[in-house]
């Protein structure tokens, strides 16, 4: 019987980064300044999800109000 998600999975960034298709998602307004700060920014350890610009497979996927600050 399949898993059905009801809330969202974290992972440690070397489990992310060793992952085939690492997938960051965000979505509302009230995530827009943080995926800002990913998006906009170099990889940092004070913002773990700026990770995926070191990952060349990694996908972001974000609804209009997440993205609403870039």
């Amino acid at each position: 019987k399949p898993t059905i998600l009801t809330t969202g999975i974290t992972l440690g960034i070397r489990h992310f980064s060793e992952c085939r298709l690492p997938i960051l998602m965000a979505n509302g307004v009230k995530k827009a300044s943080i995926i800002s700060n990913v998006l906009n920014s170099e990889p940092t350890e004070q913002i773990p999800a700026s990770v995926v610009h070191k990952i060349p497979q990694a996908l972001v996927m974000i609804d209009e109000e997440a993205g609403s600050e870039l």
